[in-house]
C-alpha cells in the first residue's frame, strides 16, 4: 500500500496523556504522487499501535516524543481523504484557539473580580492599574466575540481565532500583572493571582506558537487585500 506513515514528531504536549492522537505528514510524491506540500491526517488510538513510542516527561508539561519504529499501514485510519489534512487542521485548531481564548477570557475576568471584591470602588476608580486592566479585557473581549462572529467565513475565521488566542494570552498575562502591582502598591496579598501571573503553562503560549500564529495573521491578512 502507498498508505504508510513513518517519521516522528518531538515535543508535543500532553502525548503521554492522551489516548487518541491526530497526527499530520507529508506526502512523498514519487510514493503517492501527491505533491509534497499536501498533508493528511490520520486519526492513532495509542493503546492500540504498537509501533507508536512514547516518551514522556511530566515534569516538564507532560510532553513527549512520538516515533513509529517501522512504517505503518493507515489507509483505513484518514481523516477527510488523501491530501486533505490541512482542512481537517484548519477546523481543529479553528475551535483550539477560540476555546482557549474564552478560557484566558474568563480567567482574565476572575482576576478583575478578586481587584473589585478586595478594593473599595473608590480606589479602582482611581487606579491607572485597574483602569489600564478594565481596557485590555473590554479588547480581548471584543476579539473573541468577532472570531466566534467570523465563523463560517473560511480564510477569516483563521485569522480572528489566530487574533482572539494571541491577544487573549497576552491580556490575560497583562491584566495579572496589572493586578499584582496593584495588590503590592497596598500591602496585600493574593495568592490565586500571583499564582495564576507565575503560571507559564495557563497564562502564555510558547514563543514559538505565538510567532507561528503572527505569521499567519500576517500572511493570511495580507493575501486578503
Amino acid at each position: 500500500s502507498k498508505n504508510k506513515i513513518e517519521g516522528g514528531k518531538s515535543f508535543i504536549t500532553n502525548s503521554s496523556l492522551a489516548s487518541i492522537m491526530m497526527v499530520y505528514g507529508q506526502h512523498s510524491p514519487a510514493i503517492s504522487g501527491i505533491p509534497s506540500n499536501n498533508i493528511s491526517c490520520v486519526l492513532l488510538l495509542k493503546n492500540e499501535i504498537n509501533p507508536m513510542e512514547i516518551e514522556s516527561n511530566i515534569s516538564e508539561g507532560s510532553w513527549g516524543n512520538v516515533f513509529f519504529s517501522n512504517p505503518l499501514e493507515v489507509t483505513d485510519r484518514l481523516v477527510g481523504g488523501l491530501g486533505k489534512g490541512f482542512k481537517v487542521f484548519s477546523t481543529t485548531m479553528l475551535f483550539e484557539r477560540i476555546g482557549l481564548a474564552f478560557f484566558h477570557l474568563g480567567l482574565t475576568k476572575g482576576i478583575l473580580k478578586e481587584l473589585e471584591q478586595t478594593f473599595k470602588k473608590t480606589d479602582l476608580i482611581n487606579s491607572p492599574h485597574y483602569q489600564e486592566a478594565i481596557s485590555t479585557t473590554l479588547i480581548v473581549e471584543a476579539v473573541c466575540i468577532r472570531a466566534i462572529n467570523s465563523l463560517g467565513t473560511t480564510k477569516e475565521e483563521i485569522v480572528q481565532s489566530s487574533l482572539a488566542k494571541v491577544y487573549s494570552s497576552d491580556g490575560l498575562m497583562k491584566v495579572s500583572s496589572l493586578a499584582m502591582k496593584l495588590f503590592t502598591a497596598h500591602g496585600k496579598v493574593n495568592h490565586r493571582v500571583a499564582k495564576l501571573s507565575n503560571s507559564s503553562l495557563l497564562s502564555t503560549m510558547y514563543s514559538g506558537s505565538k510567532n507561528l500564529l503572527q505569521r499567519n495573521i500576517s500572511a493570511l491578512s495580507y493575501d486578503s487585500i
